[in-house]
């Protein structure tokens, strides 16, 4: 029963998998969407057209055989282009400085002498491996205007910030004997 089960359900998915492949990955809107974009995007240079502004701005760069075609592009599907689109020359200063950063920080946490603990050194290269694939990611689609992504890739990110220098405990005495000593040089003034 388990082998007639799996045999059958694995046929099922195997269609599946297999209907995905036979789509012309060049018949895709991404494409289109990423020509009107660019276009778009360079009516709006320096300043772009305005964070949350892609919906409108597209739908009236967009040719009018897409128009008839009854496509609607709620995102770039790149969110490289979209960025470019809504802040312009800002918005590309800001992802090649945070880019450069990015790009640092892989170094630093690559190299065999980094510092930290060997579990800090395997968070850290893990949060390169799941930056990378995410702004991979990033430039077929749009991850990282989605909030469980989003929240992912800032976590990953944060793995990646240098940690402040550790403080040594001080010799102060805990909270509860400076309060008795207070009282007590308090009671020996009066």
């Amino acid at each position: 029963a388990i082998a007639a089960a799996l045999l059958v359900t694995t046929q099922f998915a195997l269609y599946r998998m297999l209907d995905r492949f036979e789509a012309d990955p060049l018949a895709d809107a991404r494409i289109p969407f990423a020509r009107t974009t660019l276009a778009a995007a360079a009516h709006y240079l320096p300043f772009g057209a305005g964070v949350g502004t892609f919906v409108p701005v597209h739908a009236r760069a967009e040719p009018v055989d897409v128009l008839l075609a009854e496509r609607f592009a709620n995102r770039a599907h790149n969110d490289v282009l979209e960025l470019w689109l809504e802040m312009g020359y800002a918005g590309a200063g800001l992802l090649v400085l945070f880019a450069g950063w990015i790009a640092w920080r892989c170094f630093r946490v690559w190299r065999p002498s980094a510092p930290g603990s060997k579990s800090d050194r395997d968070l850290a290269r893990a949060a390169t491996l799941i930056v990378a694939v995410l702004a991979a990611h990033s430039l077929v689609d749009y991850p990282l205007r989605t909030g469980a992504l989003v929240a992912v890739f800032a976590m990953a990110c944060g793995l990646l910030v240098v940690p402040p220098p550790s403080r040594q405990l001080s010799s102060a005495p805990p909270l509860r004997e400076r309060r008795s000593l207070r009282r007590a040089r308090a009671e020996n003034v009066a």
